[in-house]
């Protein structure tokens, strides 16, 4: 059996939405930025999302292949631009980190990636954390990207004829959680601004 992969990509609004399809694989996708803000998941990925699926549904579901669903991913992915002068990755994270390197090797860091795959047993979800700083396009800023992704795996007897909503919201809210226990006070409420309710 041939692992799913994407082979079309669409956008449109403007490049705010986008939508990659092809072999056993759908996947939608929201771009944010200062001018075109995440409102909630409801108004600004719900539509789009059961649209695509009740067109899948409605396109390739049949009596005889219900298009079993293997793999159920919902993530985020935030990017800042902070000053590199006050940059300290602590401040922004719950995460410590010592690099041993003597001052006349290096004298600054170019770019870090670190990444963590973790397990909530309890709920059959299977987390991925990365982090990312390097060089910002802004003078005199650094950018951190903080990756969140919340997936269930090794569904069994799961296909498009399914409740996939009401998984996909169950995703949704741990993937949410994961990034806000993740980020410090600080960035939730002083660098994004962000309401969440814990």
């Amino acid at each position: 059996e041939v692992n799913p992969f994407w082979t079309h990509q669409r956008k449109w609004n403007n490049g705010a939405h986008s939508v990659r399809f092809g072999h056993r694989y759908l996947s939608l996708h929201r771009m944010c930025s200062p001018d075109r803000k995440y409102d909630s998941y409801e108004s600004s990925l719900l539509p789009q999302i059961g649209e695509w699926i009740s067109f899948y549904r409605d396109t390739l579901v049949t009596k005889k292949d219900p298009h079993n669903i293997n793999l159920v991913t919902f993530g985020y992915i935030n990017e800042f631009n902070l000053d590199s002068q006050s940059f300290e990755l602590s401040n922004h994270v719950n995460l410590n980190y010592n690099l041993g390197v003597h001052p006349e090797c290096v004298d600054a860091i170019d770019r870090v990636n670190l990444a963590f795959n973790l397990v909530n047993t309890k709920m059959n979800i299977n987390s991925t954390i990365k982090v990312a700083v390097g060089a910002s396009s802004i003078v005199g800023k650094v950018k951190l990207t903080i990756e969140v992704y919340s997936s269930f795996v090794g569904m069994e007897n799961f296909c498009y004829n399914d409740d996939i909503l009401s998984k996909i919201k169950v995703l949704k809210d741990h993937a949410r959680d994961t990034f806000f226990s993740f980020a410090t006070a600080y960035l939730r409420d002083e660098v994004m601004g962000a309401e969440y309710d814990e």
